[in-house]
């Protein structure tokens, strides 16, 4: 691996997004990445697969010194097996779902970890600031809960980062949808045990999720377009919109102003009435799903 220009190019527009910050919070920054958009931007001749690693790590590298030495790198952990397969979901034993990508993964196995115990919403974090996911760790089996880190993004300055990955990936917009109570949000209650390092901690997890219906769509294009306009969202030059930096802070922001207008606003229109929906959406909770109850747990 000779060519790291792509690498520096990253940190300076890290640097960049942290420039007009206010520091009396540590950096912290949550990473969605796609490895094999990293290898081509490394290597157009196709890196071997034993170099990988080493490519991620020295990515750990560059983030490290984004963030500094107080402040935090946060990766996706979300145990998906625990809603699809009803296995239980250990804090110090379960890796992220393959599906949350390498860069998760390796930091999972390979650093000191700090990690939440809400199976569907868990996030992994290293770095000292990521201490207050151990602190979170005994309360935190509700998912996007208010004592969550979630909770926190928009106060504590926290950017989000995507290398390879569209922003419609955007964890943090289900976050905001739960807390403000969106009206096609339920939480669906998991009778499975969550553990750590084998022993129960919890006898079940709960979870917001969104109604699911045929006639319903999200579209989060456009309130993305909105998001770049307004500088919550920003592109790295020459990346074709597939690297970005999103502000938690500016995003609730624009988040709440949209909500407040139209509560459906991330809903596409077609083919949605919204009257039934509600009816529709009513009928459909039972002994697993509950009302949006977020701000009550």
């Amino acid at each position: 691996m000779e060519h790291f220009e792509f690498l520096r190019k990253l940190h300076d527009f890290i640097e960049q997004s942290f420039r007009n910050r206010d520091d009396s919070n540590p950096r912290t920054l949550l990473i969605h990445s796609d490895s094999a958009y990293l290898v081509r931007q490394i290597d157009q001749r196709n890196i071997a697969r034993n170099d990988l690693r080493s490519l991620l790590e020295k990515l750990l590298d560059i983030l490290a010194i984004c963030v500094r030495s107080d402040g935090a790198m946060l990766f996706p952990g979300f145990f998906n097996e625990y809603a699809r397969h009803n296995e239980s979901y250990d804090v110090i034993l379960s890796p992220p779902s393959k599906d949350m990508g390498a860069l998760s993964r390796l930091v999972f196995k390979s650093r000191e970890t700090y990690r939440d115990s809400s199976p569907l919403t868990n996030l992994i974090g290293i770095g000292e600031a990521a201490t207050r996911l151990e602190r979170l760790n005994s309360n935190s089996h509700i998912g996007f809960a208010k004592e969550s880190i979630w909770s926190e993004f928009a106060t504590i300055g926290t950017k989000v980062l995507f290398i390879g990955v569209p922003a419609t990936y955007l964890t943090y917009i289900h976050f905001l949808e739960s807390t403000f109570n969106a009206p096609y949000i339920f939480n669906k209650y998991f009778k499975v045990p969550v553990l750590n390092n084998g022993n129960i901690i919890h006898e079940y997890s709960i979870c917001p999720v969104r109604f699911r219906d045929s006639n319903i769509r999200w579209n989060f294009t456009q309130f993305l377009r909105h998001c770049l306009l307004k500088g919550a969202m920003i592109h790295m030059p020459g990346s074709g919109g597939l690297v970005s930096i999103l502000d938690a802070g500016l995003i609730e922001e624009l988040f709440r102003i949209e909500f407040e207008k139209n509560p459906f606003f991330l809903l596409e229109k077609k083919n949605l009435n919204y009257l039934s929906f509600q009816s529709v959406f009513e009928r459909s909770l039972d002994g697993i799903a509950l009302p949006n109850f977020h701000k009550l747990v």
